[in-house]
């Protein structure tokens, strides 16, 4: 692969924001992909979700894909708006025993999202086990042609009333620390911090996990984001 086209591959990923801008933003994100990283975890439950005044967004309609075969209609627009074979990526959180759903707007893919499911005995994660009334989003996106459009609010108000209809209710999901317009979104929809997990990459896939429930406030007070009216909910 040829340099132009790696540094173009590399600048339609990672995440949105001042932090994030420009080559040290992409290496930002780079080295919190694959060493360290500090995310906000989230819940929310239908009273968050009642309480929040319901947006105005994007007509988008939810597919659920619960197989990566589910996935081969969508390839030719996704490759075309990432990279050749991007779709194959995708392969391995089904062995996780996860689901994507898509957002699509006009025929086309908008956004996705991942999705964690309970369990009986509890589905592990970094802060605890998802049992079978609660669900958890992971790894939120919007395609390259649809950003800067109000999608990824749309995305999480309607996967999230998706979620609270099917009976979950308690919904978790994470933010990067400085991903301030992933965090704000998080807020606006209905959800309501509740701590932070930093995780460290070691050696042979072994992985160091520390949580704390304090500064979360603070931080997004310097961030711009206010928790005005947001209830708490601990998990």
């Amino acid at each position: 692969m040829g340099v132009t086209s790696l540094l173009a591959r590399f600048r339609k990923m990672g995440f949105e924001g001042p932090y994030y801008r420009g080559i040290p933003g992409k290496a930002r994100f780079l080295f919190e992909s694959i060493a360290w990283r500090t995310e906000i975890v989230f819940v929310a439950t239908p009273e968050s979700f009642a309480a929040v005044r319901p947006l105005k967004g994007a007509d988008l309609r939810l597919d659920r894909i619960t197989s990566f075969s589910g996935l081969e209609k969508f390839r030719r627009q996704l490759e075309a708006e990432y990279y050749d074979g991007f779709l194959d990526s995708w392969r391995r959180p089904f062995t996780w025993g996860e689901e994507v759903t898509i957002g699509i707007i006009g025929g086309q893919v908008g956004a996705f999202a991942w999705v964690q499911r309970g369990q009986r005995n509890g589905f592990p994660t970094y802060y605890g086990r998802l049992f079978e009334r609660d669900a958890r989003i992971l790894r939120v996106g919007v395609v390259p042609s649809f950003r800067r459009q109000g999608l990824n609010s749309a995305m999480m108000q309607g996967l999230l009333a998706q979620l609270l209809e099917q009976g979950f209710e308690r919904v978790f999901a994470e933010s990067h620390k400085f991903n301030v317009p992933s965090v704000r979104t998080f807020v606006k929809v209905g959800f309501t911090p509740i701590g932070a997990i930093t995780v460290l990459r070691l050696p042979r896939d072994r992985q160091f996990v520390r949580w704390s429930s304090s500064g979360i406030e603070s931080h997004l007070r310097e961030v711009g984001i206010s928790l005005t009216g947001v209830g708490h909910h601990q998990a």
